[in-house]
């Protein structure tokens, strides 16, 4: 062979080593890692619109009036229109397992939002919005080119509870968002080199393994020797502030003690289990029975926490169980799982912090609880206390129940979460309402916001005039189809008298409580009217 030859052969071996190179998953996923942020941040943007657009029929043609809209529209479609040959869904694989995880993600978030309840605070339907979500779900299992859209207008209907009361808490809906927006990340990223199912798949069960992971490191980094939480927490505190909070409403006092005691003596093993499926979790890629076994403990986990609280992290299960029929798909034609993939998994989840955002679920569990409850007034002075989901879809806002600016003086969180090791310590001294009072006497007041203040009642009394007066404008095909509504995250129920809309309101009270846990009962610390809206005139006009 001559030096040419030679030569020739040396770069087509170079070459050859390059196209490899740049095809291979190892340079797909750090370049999906590195543009997640910025197409994290892009949406973010284009979804941030103002109040006024929710005033209108149509929310996603007035929300081009806001320039961040379409500018972020056309910066996500226009790629993918111009490459939609290169995304087919059979560009990833013959098998069509991106397709369905990808098209599952859409569907469940199009039921998630399309067919979330009734906003009476805008009193709008928005139909036209919610029926073209429900399309663009559908048109996502057709064509990958159709994922911003659906996106887009499923931020939209989201951010619709972040006015007038603020930013709407969105733990239970990031994930499912993050995943969304990681999968049109790697559509970009296809553009330029040939990602595959088993790439894609690999990059949502990290970023889904993350979410796990980083709630368990958080509960071993707030405790001092980073072993507090899983000895000395108690589980049991997190149910007596859910029963006080409307949980287990069905039972009596004396049968949820006697639950509370049982679950005080698992007590270790439910703390430890907890730690060992959340941090368990970024060793999730092992193999494809481990795959299967991870995703089932993180349903066992969602399901008792659903169980001893009523907060129902339904997304995230179905999320899991999405990823293992996806998965296990994958794996019939494709090798998923290797120690290299192992080691990377763990890499990818450990990081995440620098490119996903992944949730830190973490407190200790305090005695103390303390919660705001609206209570519907009427003519004659009955109270009828008014179901936190009664405000849906501000629901979770009323559930969390953080109305601190309105007063009480409150020292722990919702559900008596604190984040403070030293502080639960103390909290758990307490033994009676003066001591509570005490205590409360050297710590600095939390400030009323009258600003804040006004706005919640101007909130509740447009929202339930517009329930009350308009006899209720939600459209009849609408509650015909109230079965298929998706579940709430929180769940909890009125003791007594309920508000049903069909009372006569001459005002709404706003009362603060506090409850502490003492093992052999759940006393009232406190109770006290924070607030009172005036309704009157709601009730004059239900009268003329």
């Amino acid at each position: 062979m001559d030096q040419q030859s030679k030569t020739s052969a040396v770069a087509e071996s170079y070459k050859k080593s390059f196209v490899w190179l740049f095809q291979s998953e190892w340079i797909q996923i750090p370049a999906a890692l590195a543009l997640y942020p910025v197409i994290h941040a892009v949406y973010a943007s284009g979804a941030s619109v103002r109040e006024h657009i929710y005033l209108t029929d149509i929310v996603s043609l007035s929300a081009f009036s806001d320039p961040e809209f379409p500018i972020c529209l056309l910066a996500m479609l226009a790629p993918l229109l111009l490459f939609r040959r290169r995304l087919n869904w059979s560009e990833f694989d013959s098998f069509g397992a991106a397709r369905l995880a990808v098209g599952l993600l859409a569907l469940l978030a199009a039921w998630s939002f399309a067919l979330a309840d009734y906003n009476y605070y805008y009193n709008f339907a928005h139909s036209v919005d919610r029926l073209a979500l429900l399309g663009m779900a559908v048109l996502v299992f057709v064509h990958p080119v159709f994922l911003p859209t659906l996106i887009l207008w499923t931020l939209l209907m989201v951010h619709q509870a972040d006015y007038p009361l603020g930013v709407a808490e969105t733990a239970d809906k990031r994930l499912l968002f993050q995943l969304l927006i990681l999968t049109n990340t790697c559509l970009l990223v296809k553009i330029f080199t040939p990602v595959r199912s088993r790439t894609l798949l690999f990059l949502l069960s990290a970023m889904t393994a993350a979410n796990y992971y980083y709630p368990g490191l958080l509960k071993a980094e707030l405790s001092p020797n980073q072993h507090e939480w899983l000895y000395e927490n108690q589980l049991a505190n997190l149910a007596a502030a859910a029963y006080a909070n409307g949980w287990f409403s069905w039972m009596d006092e004396q049968t949820v003690l006697s639950l509370l005691s049982r679950v005080s003596d698992w007590n270790f093993v439910l703390t430890l289990g907890t730690l060992l499926i959340e941090i368990g979790s970024i060793a999730w890629w092992t193999s494809r029975r481990l795959f299967v076994v991870g995703g089932l403990l993180h349903i066992a986990l969602h399901t008792g926490i659903a169980v001893f609280s009523g907060v129902i992290f339904w997304k995230w299960a179905l999320i899991n169980i999405i990823l293992m029929i996806t998965v296990e798909i994958a794996t019939r034609e494709d090798k998923l799982f290797s120690p290299l993939h192992f080691v990377a998994f763990g890499a990818v989840v450990y990081f995440s912090p620098h490119y996903f955002n992944p949730v830190r679920l973490g407190w200790f569990d305090s005695p103390l609880s303390n919660y705001y409850k609206f209570y519907a007034v009427s003519p004659d002075g009955k109270e009828f206390e008014i179901p936190n989901t009664f405000f849906a879809p501000y629901d979770i806002f009323f559930q969390q129940s953080k109305f601190y600016y309105l007063g009480g003086n409150p020292l722990v969180g919702t559900y008596g979460g604190v984040r403070s090791y030293d502080f639960v310590k103390q909290l758990e001294t307490l033994d009676s309402a003066a001591a509570v009072e005490t205590m409360k006497a050297g710590r600095t007041a939390r400030p009323i916001d009258e600003n804040r203040k006004a706005a919640l009642g101007e909130f509740v009394n447009r929202y339930m005039t517009n329930f009350i007066y308009e006899g209720g404008s939600e459209p009849q095909w609408w509650q015909n189809l109230s079965f298929l509504r998706p579940p709430y995250h929180i769940y909890s129920s009125p003791r007594g008298p309920a508000f049903d809309g069909s009372q006569k309101v001459q005002s709404v009270v706003v009362r603060y409580i506090e409850t502490l846990y003492l093992k052999s009962e759940i006393i009232n610390v406190k109770q006290e009217d924070v607030m009172s809206i005036d309704m009157s005139h709601t009730l004059e006009q239900s009268q003329d």
